[in-house]
């Protein structure tokens, strides 16, 4: 920090905070909408961090009490050849196999305690009282943002948010529910993943049954065609996201709430 003449602290600003968590099924266009945003954020002179919620669990399926966990819940098979490293094919394998519910559940348990851990940790650091004029928000292993700013916005991307992040949901302040047609998701799965027919259609019929957040703020649809009739019924606010333009309405719904 900078120090002001006769060697006092430069003082700090309060900065506005946000954190905002983006839900959705896979194949949805969430993080392609959460990645958008922070581009159109930043814009605005707002530092804003971005949180995978599947990037961090890839990083603590790199912890070898993790790997450890997880193979007792989902046996050795899921181990690559050096036996120390997962595959996570094998792992996608056994979790999305219908007739494994037992095993998704406990493999997910293992997460459900691990991620939330983080970005707890990432809500607080965006959230702290005072926050120097030069901030640094430590993300996984402690890469550093430095950015003059005037806010700070925390994305979250994360589908079952409230059922993964548990007692850590109530410090997200805006949940945004994001849309596609089943047919839209599935051409985009199978065009971004590299996945076979059968392992996207697997991942569609495993999230079949969604429950909604008990609090939604906005509904955004990334694709055209779609409209309150899509089963929003607790959703306060609906916007269509499928161009540029639409995605600037969704960016200036959270600069609104800061």
């Amino acid at each position: 920090m900078e120090s002001c003449p006769g060697n006092v602290p430069a003082p700090t600003r309060t900065l506005p905070s946000l954190a905002v968590g983006i839900t959705g099924l896979s194949g949805s266009g969430k993080s392609f909408l959460a990645l958008s945003l922070k581009a159109m954020l930043e814009e605005h002179d707002i530092a804003c961090v971005y949180l995978d919620a599947d990037d961090l669990a890839r990083d603590a399926r790199k912890d070898p009490r993790v790997v450890e966990e997880i193979v007792q819940v989902l046996g050795p098979t899921v181990l690559n050849a050096d036996g120390c490293t997962l595959d996570a094919n094998a792992i996608s394998s056994i979790i999305f196999d219908k007739t494994n519910v037992s095993k998704r559940m406990a493999y997910e348990a293992i997460f459900m305690s691990e991620v939330p851990r983080r970005i707890a940790a990432c809500i607080m650091a965006a959230k702290a009282a005072s926050v120097p004029d030069d901030i640094a928000h430590y993300l996984k292993d402690g890469l550093a943002i430095r950015k003059q700013c005037e806010a700070v916005v925390l994305l979250v991307d994360m589908w079952r948010i409230e059922e993964y992040l548990g007692v850590v949901f109530q410090d997200i302040d805006v949940v945004i529910n994001v849309k596609a047609p089943i047919t839209v998701r599935r051409e985009r799965l199978l065009h971004r993943t590299g996945w076979t027919e059968a392992k996207v259609d697997r991942r569609i019929a495993a999230q079949s049954i969604f429950e909604l957040p008990s609090r939604v703020d906005l509904t955004v649809f990334t694709s055209e065609g779609m409209d309150g009739s899509c089963g929003c019924e607790k959703e306060s606010t609906i916007l269509v996201a499928a161009s540029a333009d639409g995605r600037r309405k969704v960016a200036d719904f959270i600069v609104a709430r800061l």
